[in-house]
């Protein structure tokens, strides 16, 4: 009888350990860099697309006529959104009216029309007009309408103009901005310029 075969030996393995190597500094300084690039660019994209956007305000027209209680004044602004990408919402919409281009004259608050009376949202490249009257103020008062028109020979008015607005992009926007303009010489009276021998000046009156 043969003798038994001998049993097969299991083949040897060999665990082959890989080494792991340490960042050098070298990766370690492009890694950095990256990082800097990719914030840069995010800080980047986010106020391009969230800066203010430039907002144009100018009188578009001005006007004055005679009333039983005294004299009323009207006046549109042209509001002006010039951005291609954000939207403005304003808060707050006041104007003034003063009868001098200088410090040191009687100002008063217009009345702005219902349509505006809350947050205005205004779309990109968008303009929008506002009618205001100055009438409540000066109802029933003729010592205060002849001191405040000069007798309604005044040709040189100021107009301020002031709001809150922020600036919205899809979901995003921008904190709250101050805006305050200025709009002079306005002149409510053509007749004014016969009297003076100042010409009024052309509409519209460009704030600054």
């Amino acid at each position: 009888m043969a003798p038994p075969a001998p049993a097969p030996q299991a083949a040897a393995t060999t665990t082959t350990t890989k080494s792991v190597k340490a960042p050098t500094a070298k990766q370690y300084i492009i890694a950095a860099l990256m990082a800097v690039l990719v914030a840069a660019i995010i800080v980047t994209v986010f106020f391009i697309v969230l800066s203010p956007a430039r907002i144009l305000i100018s009188v578009a027209d001005a006007s004055s006529h005679k009333t039983a209680d005294g004299v009323e004044l009207a006046l549109t602004l042209s509001v002006n959104n010039t951005s291609t990408r954000a939207r403005v919402e304003y808060d707050n919409i006041y104007i003034d009216v003063s009868n001098s281009t200088v410090a040191g004259g009687l100002s008063f608050r217009a009345d702005i029309s219902a349509a505006v009376a809350g947050p205005l949202l205004q779309p990109k490249l968008k303009e929008t007009r506002i009618n205001a009257t100055l009438f409540s103020a000066l109802k029933g008062e003729p010592l205060m309408v002849r001191a405040f028109t000069r007798n309604m020979t005044n040709n040189a008015f100021a107009v301020t103009v002031t709001a809150v607005a922020r600036f919205k992009v899809g979901f995003a926007q921008t904190r709250l901005y101050d805006i305050k303009v200025t709009c002079a010489p306005v002149s409510f009276f053509p007749a004014a310029a016969e009297l003076s021998g100042v010409p009024p000046a052309p509409l519209p009156v460009l704030c600054g």
